[in-house]
């Protein structure tokens, strides 16, 4: 649940761009394992990407705190910090993998 294949990330990605009629994306992450699969995701959908070319946590904490929507990974502390401002703030957070009603929605 916590380490979601890219079949996960790609249907969860896929949902959310619908539900939310999302134009952009932003990935924060510290592995390029599945890029090339978002990335071709996202294309078809006609969504575009973004990242940071170089390492800046705090820059990627600023922005995950003010996007539309966050999705984190269950696991990482980085992501507990993004959802604790973004809780805060009362804006939407979600996790890959995970799904609290139990539903087939995001």
């Amino acid at each position: 649940m916590c380490m979601p294949d890219v079949d996960t990330v790609t249907r969860q990605l896929t949902k959310l761009i619908h539900r939310t009629k999302a134009k952009s994306v932003f990935l924060a992450r510290d592995s390029q394992r599945y890029d090339s699969d978002i990335a071709a995701t996202l294309k078809k959908l006609s969504v575009s990407y973004h990242w940071l070319t170089e390492d800046d946590p705090h820059l990627d904490l600023a922005i995950l705190g003010q996007s539309d929507h966050f999705i984190g990974n269950c696991i990482s502390t980085f992501s507990a910090f993004a959802t604790r401002e973004r809780r805060a703030k009362q804006l939407p957070v979600s996790f890959w993998g995970f799904n609290p009603s139990g539903k087939d929605e995001l």
